[in-house]
């Protein structure tokens, strides 16, 4: 991808927003201290804005939360938006050629992508999100509005983000995704 893809602060929340809890600023995820739209872990968290768990805070703490850790990753890495995806899921960009691109962290913790394939998929989204702004918010209000038949009423956003294959094959079959 590199540091020609347009490093767009807004394309990059959004597509973190999206992926990691479907937009939804009161999330919290089970077993794990992550929350908020962003699913920020309590330690990654820290307190920020007075309030101690992200979940509790307003959209625009966490949208400030997020804009300040989106920066440092783009600045320490060349202002390249690939990096942001594998800064979010393991804390820090692997060095070239190292086999920790291809190890799932933490599998015990839900995870089932390696950061390669992690960034991977958020690239595709990030790209129809900085391509075709208007078709990703149709796809989030359609996402919303539909869950798969074995969830019944939980929230497909929470769905989406421990099945991430699933919504990448979800977007192909619309047309976004190749």
């Amino acid at each position: 991808c590199g540091p020609n893809v347009d490093a767009s602060l807004a394309a990059i929340q959004a597509t973190i927003r999206h992926l990691e809890s479907g937009d939804d600023y009161s999330a919290r995820a089970p077993g794990s201290s992550a929350s908020g739209a962003y699913q920020f872990l309590d330690s990654s968290w820290g307190g920020y804005g007075g309030y101690a768990r992200a979940y509790l805070a307003p959209p625009e703490v966490q949208d400030a939360k997020a804009a300040e850790n989106i920066t440092a990753i783009l600045a320490a890495n060349n202002n390249d938006p690939a990096a942001v995806p594998v800064a979010w899921y393991i804390g820090h960009v692997p060095a070239t050629g190292s086999p920790e691109w291809d190890v799932v962290p933490s599998p015990g913790a839900g995870n089932r992508l390696t950061p390669r394939e992690y960034q991977q998929k958020w690239m595709e989204v990030y790209r129809t999100k900085v391509e075709h702004p208007e078709a990703a918010s149709a796809l989030l209000r359609e996402a919303s509005a539909i869950a798969p038949p074995s969830m019944g009423e939980r929230r497909i956003e929470a769905w989406f983000s421990r099945h991430p294959s699933w919504w990448n094959e979800w977007l192909a079959g619309l047309g976004f995704v190749t």
